[in-house]
């Protein structure tokens, strides 16, 4: 008579094995979109970025259900043929199916706060510049400052001078300052709103003095999730930021002109 020891299965299922593997892996590139550990999510992205049509097919929806269609497999396949890695093909349908729909939504928001992120800090930055470049009029008589390095006794914390994220490490803070407004009294140019106080550039000196100066190519603003109703690039525009004498930040498409002189 046949004991129920000789009747357990010894021989594991390769695809209970390939299945909660590409689970693990799913697993994975969701830990890493979602927590972006020591910005191994950025690096990924200059390889493949994460707002392209390529990865998004690749990480949307082959891996999610590959390992879905090998979890069955490897059920039935434990099911029929009396082998073990039952458990592990129910972990691969699970993980794959929860961690594909999570992947899905982290990878759709780490692609729009990509291609968002960089240009909604420079207006904070320019918007909260130009606080400060009145709180300097108002201390020295109405009198504007002549340089962005006037305003960094008076930042939060003190001498923190704002940077654009795309220019981390560089000389160039990524901003410059309108040189027609220095040392011009605030309250006679105030009421000229559509002149630019502080724009993208990339001087060194942190001047602009002509058009030329204003770097306006710099940030691109797109759509990532259009990506779902369409193949092909993804519609998107070159911009830059400017803040203007009244304090207001606008968001300028490449090659607009703007006004530097009061």
């Amino acid at each position: 008579m046949e004991s129920r020891f000789e009747r357990i299965p010894h021989r594991i299922s390769r695809l209970a094995i390939a299945s909660f593997t590409m689970a693990a892996v799913i697993t994975i590139l969701f830990l890493i979109v979602y927590f972006n550990p020591w910005g191994i999510g950025y690096y990924i992205d200059e390889i493949v970025p994460l707002n392209t049509n390529l990865a998004m097919l690749l990480v949307w929806l082959i891996l999610p259900i590959l390992g879905f269609v090998l979890g069955v497999k490897a059920r039935r396949q434990c099911r029929y043929r009396s082998l073990a890695g039952g458990g592990w093909a129910s972990a691969g349908i699970i993980l794959s199916t929860v961690t594909g729909i999570s992947l899905w939504l982290a990878v759709d928001s780490y692609s729009q706060v990509r291609v968002h992120y960089p240009y909604i800090t420079c207006m904070s930055n320019l918007r909260q510049m130009a606080t400060v470049a009145v709180m300097y009029a108002q201390d020295h008589h109405g009198t504007l400052p002549s340089q962005l390095s006037d305003l960094d006794p008076l930042m939060i914390p003190p001498n923190s001078a704002h940077v654009c994220p795309l220019f981390y490490g560089k000389e160039s803070r990524g901003y410059g300052y309108n040189q027609a407004l220095a040392g011009r009294n605030y309250s006679i140019v105030a009421q000229d709103i559509s002149v630019v106080l502080m724009a993208d550039s990339n001087n060194s000196d942190g001047l602009i003095r002509s058009r030329a100066d204003i770097d306006d190519d710099r940030h691109i603003q797109g759509e990532p999730s259009s990506f779902y109703w369409h193949i092909g690039p993804m519609p998107k525009r070159k911009v830059f930021v400017a803040c203007f004498l009244d304090g207001h930040v606008e968001l300028k498409k490449e090659g607009a002109s703007v006004r530097l002189k009061p």
